[in-house]
């Protein structure tokens, strides 16, 4: 897949120290910066449940569509920290930094480790639901961001949200009627220079999308 290709080169370039903490937001930032900002979205806003007039809403976190709307792609992205896979390999949190030492090792290691070895490494991050940090693995929050994935590619096949239903609310966007295809990527970053990527395939949807100008 090229376009993992240049995150990876991007992320050789970044001062490994900088990737103790480096999280979602940061990676999802430089991923917009990759993509060609007049057909791309971010958190295109999603209606996940409309009853009794209380709207619950999705974010997309990234949309893409082509120059014609045929051909549109859902983006999820996981960003794992090294700081949540050190401590989840400790077993405990432990608050302040890795040292560079320890930093260096865990991020070779995760260069060349076999993916179901890796899959089943523990993370450990804060909960701020629960208000602690809470343990789980790598695995499960790769199937849960599969799972969320799936969830807003089946909601924005379903085109414009209208009262009642599930659909997009998103005035950034416009909606055709006609023949398209809407597909998905997981991508997830762990450490600087191993991403991983799971496809949705596409599927024909009666709708095309274009990136309002």
């Amino acid at each position: 897949m090229p376009f993992v290709n240049l995150i990876i080169n991007f992320h050789g370039a970044k001062a490994l120290r900088s990737f103790r903490e480096y999280n979602e937001i940061a990676f999802h930032t430089l991923v917009e910066l990759l993509l060609p900002r007049e057909n791309c979205l971010s958190e295109m806003r999603l209606v996940k449940d409309f009853k009794k007039n209380t709207v619950r809403y999705g974010f997309i976190d990234v949309f893409v569509c082509d120059h014609y709307g045929f051909k549109s792609v859902v983006l999820e992205l996981k960003c794992f920290s090294m700081l949540g896979l050190y401590n989840g390999k400790m077993g405990a949190w432990k608050e302040g930094m890795i040292d560079w030492e320890s930093l260096k090792n865990l991020n070779d290691e995760l260069k060349t480790e076999p993916e179901d070895v890796l899959m089943g490494r523990n993370y450990m991050y804060y909960s701020k639901d629960d208000r602690k940090y809470k343990l789980s693995t790598v695995r499960n929050i790769i199937d849960d961001g599969l799972k969320q994935i799936r969830g807003y590619i089946n909601i924005a096949s379903k085109g414009e949200f209208r009262q009642n239903k599930i659909g997009i609310w998103d005035e950034r966007i416009e909606i055709e009627d006609g023949d398209g295809f809407l597909g998905g990527y997981l991508i997830v970053s762990l450490g600087s220079g191993r991403i991983l990527t799971r496809t949705i395939n596409f599927k024909k949807i009666n709708y095309r999308f274009l990136v309002k100008k």
